[in-house]
């Protein structure tokens, strides 16, 4: 193994033949490499690896922008917005939309640490205040025009 990319900056790093680089989730791909081995996959002996199974070209890269094609719409007018609308509206580097009509959205908070406002606290614990501001949030956006 010859290195390591982390997500973030592209530290231009390059392969060749018989060379691997451990690379992070959302790295840049190293120049040079046709493929990418999860590390499941792999058996680490030092500054080397075995690969474990068969690795095809291109396997587990995915280009930049192959999501979706230059001037394709994320969103048509009166759509809903659902969690896979939100991630590819995040993923493009938008963080607000304006909506109007009634928002529907189940909220659920969760954790043995959790207590409802107004109760006493027990070591440990803490008042849960997540769903009452997320509820607000989406009543609040249930308003023409708001973001």
């Amino acid at each position: 193994m010859s290195g390591e990319q982390p997500a973030g900056r592209d530290k231009q790093l390059r392969v060749s033949r018989g060379e691997a680089i451990r690379i992070f989730t959302g790295a840049p791909i190293p120049w040079g490499a046709d493929a990418i081995v999860m590390q499941e996959d792999v058996t680490r002996e030092g500054d080397e690896i075995l690969i474990n199974t068969d690795v095809a070209v291109g396997e587990f890269i995915r280009r930049r922008g192959c999501d979706l094609a230059e001037g394709q719409r994320i969103l048509e007018k009166g759509e809903r917005i659902r969690a896979a609308t939100l991630g590819c509206l995040h993923r493009k580097g938008i963080a607000e939309v304006s909506v109007s009509g009634e928002v529907n959205a189940g909220i659920i908070s969760t954790g043995d640490e959790l207590v409802r406002p107004g109760k006493k606290l027990q070591p440990g614990q803490i008042y849960e205040s997540n769903s009452r501001c997320l509820r607000r949030c989406c009543k609040g956006a249930a308003r023409p025009g708001h973001q």
